[in-house]
């Protein structure tokens, strides 16, 4: 009977899997650019937006990631964090991939430097934070606790599975991992909501604004 009630439980999303047990942006060791490890103690308790992209999708996602440090980044009370998914990026090309992004963040750094001038604000960029995710793992682990009805099949073992299930959900599970993700993080880490593609940029916007209307 306990065995029923527990699986009911799991099956209305009651249960307590890994992932909500732990904030799961911090499931799978990372490190930023410099090598230094990404920890909740980091964070200091703020809300946190994450962006997660890939090589297909980086530019289009790093634009709506000033947008939002543009907007937001001198509230304290938010941490902004892009994970790049870089699974494929083999060993010997980390360094040089390295450093090629951070040529690119050192551009649009002196861009939004530009454009708070412009518009005759203080330059305060906040705590954004870049976590190469050379192993996807970070990734991963952000989709299975997604609480988009979608996501389950991040949750699936695939190793007992027929072949031609297994091939569908392979290929879903690709293109859920082409879209740019937008989570947003409460002070615990926890996912509160979850946005797909850059169209939802407004949407992540209007978001943080109503929380940080409510933290004032």
């Amino acid at each position: 009977m306990f065995k029923q009630m527990l699986a009911l439980l799991v099956v209305l999303g009651m249960g307590t899997t890994p992932a909500q047990a732990t904030a799961p942006l911090f499931l799978s060791p990372a490190m930023d650019l410099a090598g230094k490890a990404f920890t909740p103690e980091r964070l200091e308790g703020r809300y946190t937006c994450v962006i997660v992209a890939n090589r297909e999708n980086a530019d289009a996602a790093a634009k709506v990631g000033q947008e939002l440090v543009y907007n937001f980044s001198s509230n304290r009370n938010f941490a902004f964090v892009t994970v790049a998914d870089l699974r494929g990026v083999p060993d010997f090309a980390h360094g040089l991939a390295t450093t090629m992004i951070e040529e690119q963040l050192t551009a649009a750094r002196a861009q939004l430097k530009e454009r708070f001038r412009q518009n005759g604000r203080v330059y305060e960029p906040g705590l954004w934070v870049y976590i190469p995710d050379w192993e996807g793992t970070v990734t991963l682990d952000l989709l299975k606790a997604s609480p988009l009805a979608e996501y389950w099949i991040f949750d699936r073992e695939l190793t007992q599975l027929a072949r031609f299930e297994r091939g569908a959900i392979e290929r879903n599970q690709k293109t859920l991992r082409s879209r740019v993700q937008f989570f947003i993080l409460d002070r615990k880490g926890k996912i509160k909501h979850h946005f797909q593609d850059v169209g939802a940029a407004s949407t992540v916007i209007a978001t943080l604004r109503v929380l940080a209307q409510a933290l004032k």
